[in-house]
This record gives C-alpha cells, sequence and structure tokens, in this order.
C-alpha cells in the first residue's frame, strides 16, 4: 500500500489518483471545490448583470439554481448512499451539500421526526457582501435562499414546509446569518369508505 498524500508538494506522478490523497487533502480539496462552486456563481451573475441588469440577473440566477436542485439532490443523495425522504434526511443532505455546508457554517437541530431548525451562523457570501458594502446584493442573494431551500426541502419529501425564521440585514457580525424551520407532517392513511 502506497502512502497517502496530505498535498501534492511533491514530484508529479502519472499515476495519481484521487483516491491517493489523505483524509485531511481530500476535505482540503474539497473546501476548495465549494469556494470554486460558489465563485463561479458570482463572477457569473456580475458578468450578467454588467449586461443586463440586477433583475435579469436575479431572475436567471434562480432559475439556474431551481433547474439544479434535483440534479443536486439525485447527486449527493446516490454518491452519499442516503434513502428515506424524511426531515433527518433532508439535514444530512444538507450537512454534505457543497452549497450549504461548504461555503457556510450551519447548526442543524431535529427536534423530533417531524420538526427541525437550521441555524446558519456563518455565511461566506453575508460576509463578503457585507465587507463590501453590497447590501443590494446581499439581499438578492437571501431571497434566492427563500427559493431555495424550500425547493431542496421539498425535493427530498414534497410535504416539508420550510419557513424562514431570521434573514440578514445583520446588526452586528455576532449575529447568525440566518435560520430557517422545517416541518413535516406526518401522513395518515384516509379512512376508506
Amino acid at each position: 500500500m502506497t502512502k497517502e498524500l496530505d498535498d501534492l508538494s511533491g514530484p508529479f506522478d502519472p499515476d495519481f489518483k484521487p483516491e491517493d490523497l489523505s483524509k485531511e487533502a481530500l476535505l482540503k480539496l474539497w473546501r476548495s471545490t465549494c469556494r470554486l462552486l460558489i465563485g463561479i456563481d458570482g463572477h457569473w451573475a456580475t458578468r450578467v448583470r454588467e449586461k443586463l441588469g440586477e433583475e435579469a440577473t436575479f431572475e436567471i440566477n434562480n432559475g439556474v439554481w431551481e433547474d439544479m436542485v434535483a440534479r443536486e439532490k439525485r447527486w449527493i443523495t446516490d454518491g452519499m448512499n442516503m434513502t428515506g425522504n424524511d426531515l433527518a434526511t433532508f439535514f444530512k443532505f444538507q450537512q454534505v451539500n457543497p452549497a450549504t455546508a461548504g461555503i457556510m457554517e450551519i447548526e442543524l437541530d431535529l427536534e423530533s421526526a417531524n420538526k427541525g431548525t437550521m441555524t446558519v451562523t456563518r455565511c461566506s457570501v453575508l460576509e463578503s457582501c457585507e465587507k463590501l458594502g453590497m447590501p443590494e446584493r446581499q439581499k438578492a442573494c437571501c431571497d434566492m435562499d427563500v427559493i431555495y431551500f424550500p425547493n431542496q426541502a421539498r425535493e427530498i419529501n414534497p410535504n416539508i414546509e420550510t419557513k424562514c425564521l431570521k434573514l440578514p440585514p445583520r446588526q452586528s457580525k455576532d449575529e447568525i446569518a440566518c435560520k430557517w424551520e422545517f416541518t413535516l407532517e406526518p401522513q395518515t392513511d384516509s379512512p376508506g369508505l
């Protein structure tokens, strides 16, 4: 067995495969890939905004992310061998979703089988918009999440309801970024006639 690599600082290896990387190196690569995902989205949106304006950018960007929800769910759940359509499955999905856990620090509280909350304690997009003094861009991104998170939840189970409990702007950087409540009403069998 060959030694797992912590990085690729050594000589070029024509037989290298990602499986040769250590767990720590794979985590670094995952984080970089998550940054790349959100960076591409941001740069793409900037170019569209320059050509078509803010309203068109919001509409097109939302459409792209709405179209991606089914693929995202399938790729992640298949790749991680996740089955089920309950809140626990949805929360597991969020824990490994590059567009969520990859760019946000999240706390998931599964209060019961039918109710839970997701608190975003840190959001790189929010922090970037705050740093650059772009409240309108921050609002557009958060408005997209008002559509995106419910769509993700419904992709796991159409009966999951999403309620936004808190959105930016924040009064202080010590505040959470946002908070969401998810509920799944137990399905009852309808009585026979």
